[in-house]
């Protein structure tokens, strides 16, 4: 089968027994303790808490997962990958072990082809009742292998249980491969191809295991791996997954490396479909990784003979191959194939750098030395050298690397990465709200046109996290009542405030939240009287307040297809907040900051669409249904299987579960108020709306009117008053640079005389009062004119201020590194600075510790310079 085929086939199989199938999620996890999405189910974790209702209790989805703890092992084994895709199906508390076990083998068996024989399944020792029924389904009690390893824990508390994976046997009717007492699964002759986690217990702090109320069921099974075996292949690499883009690495080179042309075929997959899922280059992070598989990428293909920028060209082949269930990377092909491109350039440029620290460092000691794993680590982290590229490198002069040093800094790294899930707040957080839920009632949200709902039943009270049956005047409580018209804040929308009362209580609501799926806490300060579960209330939210919120969030949707119009579809986005006539907009761009002429156009286009005066309409339907109508979805949002889309004309088309205009004209006027970089490719756009935009306008005049009033002149003439001043000050810093420079030169011919030799190199250092940042820098350029190689030490008091500059000529790195000097000398004294390999400054230092700053400075440079 085409792997296509089974990834279809998979779904199909468990859609025609009653599951819903999923859509894959981003790679982008909703979920802060992890970095990545890296299991098919971690998406589902909500529901599997219970902190989410899912849209049936039967679940099945093909989910791609990223994994970093592996990526020095592609390339080099027939399966490790950095991304790959995960079939699942699972149960939310319905079916269990006597539906997951049989479904398992009929799907492998009869759809896949596999033949049973060559199936070999592993159970927990404890785990009797799979063992019964794996032999039932008629695998041999041969073939079902106790292991301990098999049990699965979210973490140190919560929901765990046993697990039941199937290998498949490429060396069948011969005795199995043992190791320490058992059978050898890691052994080459198996693959394994499903793993199924029977949820069932509840772990305690104690370490004791209750049951749980509802058992569930998780599913894993490796795409990659259930279509090597399909295809009888021994490698995941030899599948049709990876057949195009091996075809064109192969193009690129005559190298018969099969490792690294398989690592650059993993890796421009993985960043492929990172980009494809809203990931930008960074210096940490998801960007961080991202970055460094580009680099082994470069690496590994310059190690092949292929110079140059080549990993977006790959690009496009992977995407060819994926477009049919991926379509979004075709969609983003030109900003993925770009993003590519610019970090490849980037990298290239950098790599030059690596070679020079390595050379650097393998001078310093030179042969039958040991380069230290320190070093050997920077260049593996930083500038993305493979450990095995610097010992090869190294091993040509002579020198060999610590690698017990390396992978003490390797592990290190790796234990600051990991990604632990202890669950016990989280758990402990959703087991109260679960229950306070179940005990109290669901919440039902009705106030996009209802403002104010009387006769409704207040069904729970929490204060200070715990249910209560009471809260008295002067206590802030929150509650839920089985009806309300507060929006509950979610989708960057603000929750409502207001006001609740009856004849014997008022509350004034601050604040309206939604923890978990189903429940809607009103945060009220009881004003007067008491609150009992039971009472029956009047809701009334402001209206005057939600008005102003609808004003900012249609604007966000607006502005977002008006930016889309402005810089390409590439242009998504990142996160928003609406308040009260104001919003910020967060979107990812390729392109850099907006130029002033842009953020006009966007306003324009914006404020033409508002004042067109389009209705606004909402609709519910199904998720594909609204992306088949071309509704944009937005990353990290949860969609259910019903939607809400909300369009405006032809303009704009959302899934949105928030409040909005009925007309754009209500909006009034939109003003971007600034916009700016938050990140790598992502930036942040401010706006206010309505009322907000006069507000802002006046501010705006207040202070040009001040201004006018400090330059002397009217508002009118503010701009020729300010240009005649600064063409006036221009002037000014021309003659005090003038004069500068012919006052440097002449104390240059002072300071060179003063030049003593240490080692062989002419060193200045000196007191030099008066002189600013530049004019230090210049004063030391001129006094080292007069040396082929020499050092200047300056230190001088301006403004009230202690100033140093170093500044080396002629002197490679490796001797004095100015910047370095600085900042150990500033370690040392106690003030930050830094710089270039050839210039150094600081400034700001204590004024008692000038010549205490010098003396070391010295005193280092010494040590330095006669080594």
């Amino acid at each position: 089968m085409k792997s296509h085929e089974i990834r279809e086939s998979f779904l199909s199989f468990f859609s025609g027994n009653d599951h819903y199938v999923l859509e894959g999620a981003s790679l982008i996890p909703s979920d802060p303790t992890v970095l990545f999405t890296l299991a098919g189910m971690l998406p589902l974790k909500p529901f599997f808490t219970g902190e989410r209702t899912p849209v049936s209790n039967r679940l099945t989805s093909c989910q791609r997962c990223f994994r970093t703890n592996d990526i020095e092992n592609v390339g080099k084994t027939n399966f490790h990958h950095t991304l790959f895709e995960m079939l699942g199906n699972f149960s939310i508390g319905d079916y269990f072990k006597n539906e997951a076990i049989p479904w398992a083998l009929e799907y492998l068996v009869k759809v896949v082809g596999i033949p049973k024989d060559r199936l070999v399944v592993t159970v927990y020792p404890d785990d009797e009742e799979s063992v019964s029924l794996w032999k039932k389904v008629g695998i041999p009690e041969g073939k079902i292998i106790p292991e301990k390893s098999n049990f699965w824990t979210m973490g140190d508390v919560g929901p765990c249980g046993p697990d039941s994976e199937i290998h498949f046997d490429w060396e069948v009717n011969t005795p199995f491969p043992m190791k320490d007492g058992g059978v050898d699964l890691d052994h080459p002759r198996f693959v394994e191809l499903w793993n199924v986690v029977f949820t069932q217990f509840n772990l305690k702090k104690d370490g004791s295991q209750e049951p749980l109320p509802r058992k569930n069921i998780d599913t894993g099974a490796g795409l990659e791996r259930i279509t090597a075996v399909s295809q009888g292949v021994r490698s995941s690499f030899d599948t049709d997954l990876f057949g195009s883009v091996l075809k064109a690495i192969n193009a690129l080179t005559d190298s018969d490396d099969k490792g690294r042309k398989r690592m650059i075929a993993d890796h421009t997959r993985a960043v492929t479909f990172l980009i494809g899922d809203g990931v930008f280059p960074a210096n940490d992070g998801r960007g961080y990784v991202m970055k460094r598989l580009i680099r082994r990428s470069l690496l590994a293909g310059r190690n092949l003979g292929i110079d140059g920028a080549f990993i977006s060209n790959l690009a496009n082949s992977v995407i060819d191959f994926y477009k049919a269930p991926y379509p979004f990377l075709d969609e983003r092909r030109d900003a993925i194939t770009k993003i590519i491109g610019n970090e490849e350039k980037q990298f290239i440029s950098t790599l030059q750098v690596g070679l020079d620290l390595i050379n650097s460092e393998l001078a310093k000691i030179g042969s039958g030395g040991t380069l230290d794993g320190k070093t050997a680590f920077k260049l593996y982290d930083t500038y993305g050298f493979p450990v095995e590229l610097t010992d090869e490198y190294s091993r040509e002069k002579g020198i060999s690397v610590d690698f017990d040093g390396f992978n003490a800094e390797l592990e290190a790294q790796r234990e600051r990465g990991r990604r632990s899930y202890s669950g016990q707040k989280e758990f402990e957080r959703a087991t109260t709200l679960l229950t306070f839920r179940d005990q109290t009632g669901k919440s039902n949200f009705d106030g996009f046109s209802n403002f104010e709902i009387k006769d409704v039943k207040v069904v729970g009270i929490m204060k200070d996290k715990l249910p209560v049956s009471t809260g008295t005047e002067g206590e802030t409580v929150y509650f839920n009542t089985d009806i309300t018209p507060f929006y509950p804040e979610k989708g960057g929308q603000i929750g409502d405030q207001g006001t609740a009362f009856n004849d014997h209580v008022k509350l004034e609501i601050e604040d309206t939240r939604s923890p978990i799926d189903e429940l809607i806490l009103h945060k009220a300060k009881i004003i007067s009287g008491e609150l009992r579960v039971g009472d029956v209330l009047t809701l009334k939210i402001n209206c005057g307040k939600r008005d102003n919120i609808t004003h900012a969030h249609t604007a966000t949707h607006l502005l977002h297809a008006a930016l889309k119009a402005e810089l390409g579809d590439h242009a998504n986005q990142a996160g928003s907040w609406v308040g009260e006539d104001e919003l910020r907009f967060d979107f990812t761009t390729t392109l850099g900051a907006l130029t002033d002429d842009q953020i006009k156009r966007i306003e324009n286009q914006v404020n033409s669409i508002i004042w067109a005066g389009h209705t606004v309409d909402t609709e519910e339907m199904s998720i594909k249904d609204a992306k088949k109508k071309g509704a944009v979805a937005l990353f990290g949002e949860k969609y259910g299987d019903t939607v809400r889309v909300v369009t405006v004309g032809d303009e704009s088309m959302e899934l949105c579960g928030g409040c909005h205009v009925e007309n754009t004209s209500k909006i009034g006027i939109f003003k971007i108020t600034s916009e700016s970089s938050i990140g790598s490719n992502l930036r942040r756009i401010t706006a206010v709306t309505n009322k907000k935009v006069l507000e802002y306008l006046q501010e705006k005049e207040d202070a040009l009117k001040s201004t006018a009033k400090a330059l002397g002149s009217s508002v009118s003439e503010t701009i020729d008053k300010a240009e005649s001043l600064t063409e006036n000050l221009s002037t000014a810093n021309k003659t005090i640079m003038s004069l500068t420079t012919t006052i440097a030169k002449n104390q240059a011919e002072v300071l060179k005389d003063q030049a003593r030799k240490v080692g062989a190199t002419h060193v200045v250092i000196a007191r030099q009062d008066n002189f600013d940042m530049q004019g230090l820098r210049m004063l030391a350029d001129f006094t080292l004119d007069a040396f082929d190689h020499g050092v200047a030490v300056l230190l001088g008091k301006n403004a009230g201020k202690i100033l140093l500059v170093v500044i080396s000529k002629g002197l490679p790195s490796n001797v004095v590194h100015c910047g370095k000097l600085v900042g150990k000398v500033g370690g040392i004294v106690g003030f930050k600075g830094g710089g270039r390999s050839e210039m150094g400054q600081a400034g700001g230092i204590d004024p008692s510790r000038a010549d205490q700053v010098l003396t070391t400075i010295e005193s280092e440079l010494a040590e330095q310079l006669t080594k």
